[in-house]
Formats: C-alpha cells, structure tokens, sequence
C-alpha cells in the first residue's frame, strides 16, 4: 500500500504564542483499493471529495472514526485522490 499525502498549514499567532493549524489534506491513493484509511490528523470531521486517477469525481461512504482519521468505502477498487478540508 502506498500511499501519499500532503496538508496546509498555517501560523496564527496569539501575543507571544503561534498556533500551527493544517487546514486541509491532499491524500494520494496510489494502489487500486476499494477501502481507503486515511489519516489526515485535522483534529475535525472534514468534507471530503473523491476523484479516480482519470480526475472523475466519484461517490463514497464517508465513515469518520474520529477527528483525525476516516475511511472512505467505495463500489469498486481504483487509484486516486482524495481532497480533505
């Protein structure tokens, strides 16, 4: 399995105190899986859009199992991305 991913981060700072906060996730799905887990470490349940490897966006269950992980169940097994905000 391999698998890539990617995030934004931004800095709020606060007086003396700066907050790195990552805003949204990219996760690359480079092996045709009809289950992707995703750690996106977001600490929230955030929307999600799916696109195969052919950029068609695809239709999924979305189970969130907590504020920084998911698992995205699909009708059959292909590569592709994930978009995560």
């Amino acid at each position: 399995d391999s698998v890539i991913g990617s995030a934004l981060i931004t800095a709020e700072r606060s007086g003396n105190t700066i907050q790195i906060k990552s805003t949204t996730y990219i996760h690359e799905q480079a092996v045709a899986s009809d289950v992707w887990n995703i750690n996106h470490n977001l600490n929230k349940q955030p929307a999600v859009s799916v696109v195969d490897s052919a950029g068609t966006e695809v239709s999924c269950e979305i189970i969130h199992n907590d504020k920084n992980n998911l698992t995205l169940k699909m009708n059959g097994a292909f590569k592709g991305f994930a978009y995560l905000n």
